[in-house]
């Protein structure tokens, strides 16, 4: 037989067995064993919820600092070794515009090292949500 269409059958089997078996083991209607909650239980478990709410905002707030610190720095060390580059480079062509080059790039590499700043602020700002 075709090799794809033994692997085909063989899925085929396992998914009918694990749905079997999944059908089996959650369809009980037994109605006997339904607990009511007491209103304690219940506010408890709604307490229980809301913890996991908030911690689960903590993981994405986390998330979002390491990926805002991250990104702003990969981006900002390419960006001035590009404008680095090309300030070296147009200096080797012409060594004469050094003092016409070297103020512009200052002046590039100060905005670009702002927005790194400003995805630092930005940081910290969602780390005090995290308090």
């Amino acid at each position: 037989m075709n090799r794809t269409l033994l692997a085909a059958i063989l899925i085929f089997a396992v998914t009918a067995v694990s749905q079997t078996a999944l059908a089996s083991t959650t369809g009980s209607s037994d109605t006997a064993s339904v607990k009511t909650m007491s209103q304690e239980e219940f506010e408890h478990a709604k307490k229980l919820e809301k913890m996991h709410d908030e911690s689960e905002v903590k993981k994405w707030i986390t998330l979002a600092i390491a990926f805002t610190i991250g990104l702003s720095v990969l981006g900002g060390a390419i960006g001035q070794g590009v404008a680095g580059a090309g300030a070296l480079a147009g200096v080797a062509r012409n060594p004469g515009a050094k003092d016409n080059i070297q103020p512009l790039l200052i002046l590039v590499l100060a905005l670009v090292e702002s927005l790194v700043i400003y995805a630092l602020v930005i940081a910290i700002l969602l780390y005090t949500k995290l308090g």
